[in-house]
């Protein structure tokens, strides 16, 4: 009877040993899968997401002859005459074109350090490497596809991935074009088409010194396009840095 004891409880300790092992590689292999469930969801919600940075369709420049804001210390040359009456709060500005159904955002010129710093603490908390500049993380996110995770690899990689995954998806919205746009002093990323639906373009824009600017340009009214691509490129190489801090249109 000892021995039968004796043997009785060895079996438990041995199961007791597989199912807890067993529950544990279970757990880990769920935990190394969460970033990749995560994308998947960002796939089903963004349907941009696969989109990668091409060539904008048309690099021509266009004449520009409308008027010509100024706000936060830059001036950019419009397409629209008749600009009515700004909206500014601390660091946007809503800059309308009633007769042209057009509008403008135009946030504070920053150094993106706030988001370049969130994305250097995920990855330092795991071991990878951080982005040096704020261009090189707009870069990636640009880049990154649901492709980069794969259920087999590591789950940091897979956890930078998916980061890079839901900030390109901010970005994005329903766009469905990615852009490379390099014109004037600035070069940086065109998320938009501005000759399809929703005739809206975000505009992520860099100078030499990696400070960010970024602009809304939309419709707001109608159901054609406000603006051409060659427009929105002379806009781009129109920006310029002014010597005040104005917040009005420049005559």
């Amino acid at each position: 009877m000892a021995a039968w004891r004796q043997v009785s409880w060895r079996r438990v300790a041995i199961a007791l040993v597989i199912v807890f092992s067993a529950m544990y590689l279970i757990g880990k292999a769920v935990e190394r899968e969460e970033p990749w469930i995560e994308a998947r969801r960002i796939c089903r919600d963004t349907p941009g997401i696969n989109l990668i940075p091409a060539a904008p369709p048309n690099t021509r420049l266009a004449q520009l002859t409308g008027d010509r804001p100024e706000f936060f210390g830059i001036s950019i040359q419009t397409p629209w005459r008749g600009m009515g009456t700004s909206r500014l709060e601390s660091n946007v500005v809503t800059i309308p074109f009633p007769d042209s159904h057009a509008a403008i955002l135009l946030f504070k010129p920053e150094s993106g350090q706030f988001e370049r710093a969130m994305w250097d603490r995920v990855m330092l908390d795991r071991g990878s490497a951080a982005k040096s500049t704020s261009f090189g993380l707009m870069k990636a996110e640009m880049e990154v596809t649901p492709d980069a995770l794969k259920w087999w690899r590591s789950r940091s990689r897979n956890e930078a991935a998916s980061f890079l995954l839901e900030l390109k998806a901010l970005k994005l919205g329903n766009a469905r074009a990615i852009y490379t746009v390099g014109f004037g002093e600035l070069r940086g990323f065109q998320e938009g088409d501005p000759q399809f639906a929703p005739y809206r373009v975000r505009l992520d824009l860099y100078d030499a010194n990696d400070l960010h600017y970024e602009i809304l340009i939309s419709q707001t009214k109608g159901s054609s396009p406000a603006i051409s691509q060659a427009e929105i490129n002379a806009m781009i190489a129109s920006i310029q840095r002014v010597s005040s801090d104005s917040t009005q249109q420049a005559p």
